[in-house]
C-alpha cells in the first residue's frame, strides 16, 4: 500500500542497526558465554537468563553492545534501499529511539546517543544522496512512554518498530503499525514484516522506473532513462536501462539478506571478475554492497529456443574454464550454494527438505510424499549405498583436488544467446566449489533444461572426458549420485506449497493457485520417475 507524503517514523536499534553478532561476541568477551557460543541477540538474552545473576549480565551485555561495541553493528539488510526510495517519493523520515544517555552498568561511560549519531552518519543517514534524514528529524527517548508521546507529537503517518510493547503503549497514537521481525501477538493490530524488503513492498510497493534512478544515483555518474523490467521473482530483479547516449546496460537487485545470508552479491562479482578474460560471462560494471545491487553488462538475445550440439558444445566449453580457473584459483572461493561434497549431503539435503515440506497440510501433497516420494526414496537410498559398497564411501568428502568451480545452478536456463548462436551464462550468484557429479546430473535433470538423448550423451561424454581422467571413481559416484539429485530436484520443485504455508494468504481455494500447485506435483513425479536406476545408462 502506497501514500502519498508520509510522515515514517523509524525505530534504531534491532530496526536499523543489527546487533546480532555484536551481542554473542561481547558476551564471550564479558565471560558469560563458552568461547564456541554462536546466536542470535535473542537467543543471548535467553542463555544468560538460564545463569546467576543473568539479568544483571544481561542489563550490562547491552551497555556494552550499544556503546563500545557500536561500531561493530551493520546496518540492515534493505534499510538502504528503503531509505533511497522513500526519499525520492517525497516521504519524511524521522527516527525515535528508546535510548538512555549511559548504559547500564557500562565502566566506559560513553554516550550512548552520541555513539548512535555517529554511527548513523558513518551509514549515510544524513547524506542527502542517501537516507537524507536531518539530524533535527532524530529524536532519542529516555523511556517507551516518552517515545510513545514523541511519535504522537511529530504526527508520525506509519512507525516501524522491533518491539510490539512499543505499540501497546497508552499514549501511543494510532498510527500503521509495522512490527520488524518479531512474531506478532494475536492482538496486534498492524502489519508484520520479516525483512526491509517486505517493509518496502508494504510502504511503497512495486519498484518502478524513478526508484531505480534512484538507487543508481551515486553508483553510475550517468543519465538513467528507459528503465524496463527482465525477470522480477522471488530471486533476484533485474531491470534494462539506458545510459545517456543509450548505451544498454542491467541493475541487478539481489535478494535481502536478512532471511538468506548467502553473500550473492560478492559471489557474483567475484566470479564475474575471475572469468571476465574467457569472455563467455557479462562484465560487471559497478556493484554497492549497502543498496546491494549491481550493475552489468547487457547482453543482447534471449535463452536459446532450441538446444543441439553447438549449444551443449559451449556448455563443455565453460565447463573446461572452471576447471581450468580451479586449477589457478584454489582458495579464492568458498563452498558453492548448497554443496554436496558427499553422498550422506545429498541425503540430509533430501531429509530437511522432505521434513519442511511434510509440515505443509495439502492432501494432494501430503499424499503423493507418503506413498509416491518416501518409498522411492527409500528404495533409491538402499540401491546407492549398495553401489557405493561400504560407509566410509557414503560419508566422506570428496578431497579438493576432485572439487570443481561451479556455478551451482548451471544449464541454458542461466544462459543468453546472441543473434549469432554464442552463448553466455548469467547469474552465479551461488558460484563456488563443488562435487563435479552435481554439476554433471543437475545440467540434465534441470526442469528448464529439456534436453533430448542425444544432447545428454553428448553432456556425458563430455563431462567425463573433462573430469575423468584425474578421478577414476567419479563414473560410480555420478550413477549412485543422480537418482539422488533427481529425487532432490523433486523436492525443489515443490517449493511454492513452502510459500504459500508462510505468506499471510496462505492456501487459497481459487482455481489458478489449485492449478499451479497440481502442476508442480505433476513436475515433481516426472523428475522422481528419473531417479529409477533402469531409466540411467550405465556410467561405469
Amino acid at each position: 500500500m502506497t501514500l502519498d507524503k508520509l510522515r515514517i517514523g523509524l525505530d534504531f536499534d534491532n530496526t536499523l542497526a543489527r546487533y546480532d553478532e555484536v551481542f554473542a561476541q561481547s558476551a564471550k568477551e564479558l565471560g558469560f558465554l563458552p568461547i564456541e557460543f554462536s546466536g542470535s541477540k535473542e537467543f543471548v538474552k535467553r542463555e544468560l537468563f538460564k545463569i546467576p545473576e543473568g539479568e544483571s549480565k544481561w542489563q550490562r551485555l547491552q551497555g556494552q553492545v550499544y556503546g563500545p561495541a557500536m561500531d561493530s553493528a551493520v546496518l540492515f539488510s534493505g534499510a538502504t534501499s528503503f531509505a533511497i526510495r522513500a526519499r525520492q517519493r517525497g516521504h519524511r523520515l524521522f527516527i525515535v529511539s528508546h535510548k538512555t544517555r549511559y548504559g547500564h552498568q557500562d565502566e566506559t561511560r560513553t554516550p550512548l546517543r552520541e555513539k548512535a549519531l555517529q554511527w548513523m552518519e558513518s551509514k549515510g543517514f544524513f547524506d542527502a544522496s542517501i537516507f537524507g534524514i536531518h539530524p533535527s528529524d532524530v529524536h532519542f527517548c529516555d523511556s517507551r512512554e516518552e517515545k510513545a508521546k514523541r511519535i504522537k507529537n511529530l504526527k508520525i503517518d506509519l512507525f516501524v518498530d522491533d518491539l510490539e510493547c512499543v505499540f501497546e503503549e497508552k499514549k501511543f497514537p494510532p498510527t500503521r503499525k509495522i512490527l520488524f521481525r518479531s512474531p506478532p501477538s494475536s492482538s496486534f493490530e498492524g502489519v508484520s514484516c520479516a525483512t526491509w524488503s517486505e517493509v518496502s513492498e508494504e510502504v511503497l510497493g512495486t519498484i518502478e522506473e524513478d526508484d531505480c534512478k534512484a538507487l543508481l544515483n551515486g553508483v553510475l555518474d550517468d543519465e538513467i532513462k528507459n528503465v524496463r523490467p527482465i525477470r522480477s521473482g522471488s530471486n533476484s530483479k533485474v531491470f534494462s536501462f539506458c545510459n545517456s547516449v543509450g548505451k544498454p546496460y542491467v541493475l541487478k537487485l539481489y535478494p535481502n539478506q536478512t532471511v538468506d545470508k548467502r553473500p550473492r552479491l560478492e559471489t557474483e562479482m567475484k566470479a564475474l571478475a575471475n572469468l571476465i578474460s574467457f569472455g563467455m560471462t557479462p562484465k560487471a560494471i559497478a556493484f554497492d554492497r549497502e543498496r546491494n545491487l549491481s550493475v552489468l553488462e547487457f547482453l543482447p538475445g534471449g535463452r536459446p529456443q532450441e538446444i543441439g550440439y553447438e549449444e551443449v558444445r559451449q556448455a563443455l566449453s565453460f565447463v573446461k574454464i572452471l576447471r581450468e580457473l580451479a586449477a589457478k584459483t584454489p582458495k579464492q572461493f568458498g563452498l558453492a550454494s548448497e554443496a554436496c561434497l558427499s553422498a550422506m549431503e545429498i541425503e540430509r539435503q533430501i531429509q530437511t527438505r522432505l521434513v519442511n515440506l511434510q509440515k505443509v497440510r495439502h492432501h494432494e501433497l501430503n499424499t503423493f510424499l507418503s506413498y509416491d516420494f518416501q518409498p522411492l526414496l527409500e528404495k533409491t537410498l538402499s540401491w546407492a549405498k549398495s553401489l557405493l559398497a561400504d560407509k566410509a564411501n557414503w560419508n566422506k568428502q570428496l578431497p579438493h583436488e576432485k572439487r570443481t568451480l561451479s556455478p551451482a545452478d548451471f544449464g541454458f536456463h542461466n544462459s543468453i544467446q546472441d543473434p549469432s548462436g554464442q552463448l553466455k551464462f548469467i547469474d552465479l550468484e551461488y558460484f563456488g566449489w563443488d562435487e563435479p557429479t552435481k554439476l554433471i546430473a543437475e545440467f540434465m535433470l534441470h526442469p528448464g533444461m529439456n534436453l533430448n538423448q542425444e544432447c545428454k550423451d553428448l553432456w556425458l561424454e563430455g563431462c567425463l572426458s573433462i573430469f575423468g581422467a584425474k578421478d577414476s571413481s567419479l563414473p560410480i559416484r555420478l550413477r549412485a549420485s543422480t537418482p539422488l539429485y533427481a529425487l532432490r530436484w523433486g523436492l525443489i520443485t515443490l517449493n511454492p506449497f513452502l510459500a504459500k504455508r508462510s505468506s499471510t494468504r496462505g492456501f487459497s481455494s481459487s482455481s489458478a493457485d489449485d492449478k499451479e500447485l497440481a502442476g508442480q506435483i505433476l513436475k515433481a513425479k516426472r523428475l522422481c520417475s528419473m531417479a529409477k536406476p533402469e531409466f540411467l545408462p550405465s556410467y561405469a
